[in-house]
């Protein structure tokens, strides 16, 4: 097992803890050993810091705010078509990999589907662009068609010629992404990089650190732009936490990850 594979196993392992319904479900289990076992008063105290736990992630203003953080670093810019760019970086993401679209021969977009189709918008409207697709897939067991194999069958279906195309393939997360999209282009510079508004401080830190000089263009935005401070949505909320959440402690991960 190289450096590579220890990061992407212990990253894997470690996301699980830090999701907040993971958490409070943790926290529950201890809250009922603590009455079974007779601790009263300190499973009062759980119970209460779990009440507080959950009113502070399911407030819907709260998570927008935090999640403002991350999608409002980089504007969406102006692209001209022209020489100044070679074409588009897509991040994994965006597409469901594994057996369903094996088994039906179709693509499945998820939530974060806008990755790919920014990037075949800004195709169709640059003919000279190409695309590079990188993520293999960041499954701890992979199976059926990896995203880019997905993402290779969605162009076919849009009629992007596979001259235009470029698939990394080997990549599980974004520290690979930048490292070994380097081994299939011939330069660093001149790209588009698209990727999740919410994604992209910590793609384009990493990229930066591996020598390439992209325009960001996020996309996927999730949080409004102010208010709903009053608003309580558990799923909603958490979801918006958890996302934040893995990008903080990805990003200080990956500073102190050497290169």
């Amino acid at each position: 097992m190289n450096s590579d594979d220890l990061f992407f196993y212990s990253a894997k392992i470690l996301g699980w803890f830090l999701k907040i319904d993971n958490l409070l479900v943790l926290g529950v289990i201890i809250t009922i050993y603590l009455f079974w076992s007779r601790r009263t008063k300190l499973a009062k105290r759980a119970t209460i810091a779990l009440a507080l736990s959950l009113a502070l992630f399911s407030n819907l203003g709260l998570s927008y705010a935090a999640l403002r953080t991350l999608e409002d670093t980089y504007p969406i810019p102006t692209i001209s078509c022209g020489k100044d760019y070679q074409g588009v970086i897509v991040l994994g993401g965006g597409i469901n990999p594994g057996l369903i679209p094996e088994q039906r021969g179709q693509t499945q977009l998820n939530e974060a589907g806008e990755r790919i189709t920014k990037a075949l918008e800004l195709l169709n409207r640059c003919p000279e662009f190409k695309a590079l697709y990188s993520t293999f897939s960041g499954s701890l067991r992979p199976e059926g068609l990896s995203e880019s194999q997905s993402a290779r069958l969605f162009f076919k279906d849009q009629r992007v010629p596979s001259s235009r195309l470029i698939f990394e393939d080997q990549s599980r997360n974004t520290f690979e992404n930048a490292k070994l999209s380097l081994e299939v282009v011939g330069s660093k510079e001149g790209w588009i990089l698209v990727t999740s508004a919410s994604h992209m401080p910590r793609a384009m830190k990493t990229f930066e650190r591996f020598g390439w000089a992209v325009t960001p263009f996020p996309v996927d935005f999730r949080s409004e732009s102010r208010g709903k401070y009053l608003d309580f949505a558990r799923e909603s909320a958490i979801r918006n936490w958890n996302n934040v959440i893995h990008e903080w402690v990805g990003a200080i991960a990956y500073r102190l990850r050497s290169v």
